[in-house]
């Protein structure tokens, strides 16, 4: 709607206007069409009491330019001081993908000691 009043005419805050037009239009009402959930409130993470308590981890890929044996990164921050940690995997599939992260989280906790807590986002990868 807005480009199509924009190819018409113009003024100072059209794009306003226009979504303010929506917004009260009864028949965009009833359709639905007007009707955006907003984005939810920001819930802020308390800090750990210190470094190592708290850590992140995901995984990211699968990234085809690169050589095929790092198509996936393996990723952990921590929380407190924000440092970040990251490893490179081959093709990662079925149980490769546990094995891969536990070797990973292993080897950290060798380094830094045993975390509290760890946080993900519960991904699957097919």
């Amino acid at each position: 709607m807005k480009r199509r009043c924009r190819e018409s005419v113009w003024w100072p805050g059209i794009d306003g206007d226009a979504e303010a037009c929506v917004r009260e239009c009864t028949s965009c009402i009833v359709s639905g069409k007007s009707a955006h959930p907003g984005p939810g409130a920001l819930q802020p993470v308390p800090l750990p009491s210190g470094p190592w308590r708290k850590l992140a981890s995901d995984s990211a890929g699968e990234f085809v330019t690169i050589p095929s044996h790092q198509h996936y990164l393996l990723v952990a921050m921590d929380y407190y001081g924000k440092w970040s940690e990251v490893a490179y995997r081959g093709r990662l599939c079925g149980s490769a993908i546990s094995a891969a992260v536990i070797g990973f989280l292993t080897a950290l906790f060798d380094r830094f000691g045993l975390v509290e807590e760890v946080v993900t986002d519960n991904g699957s990868r097919d």
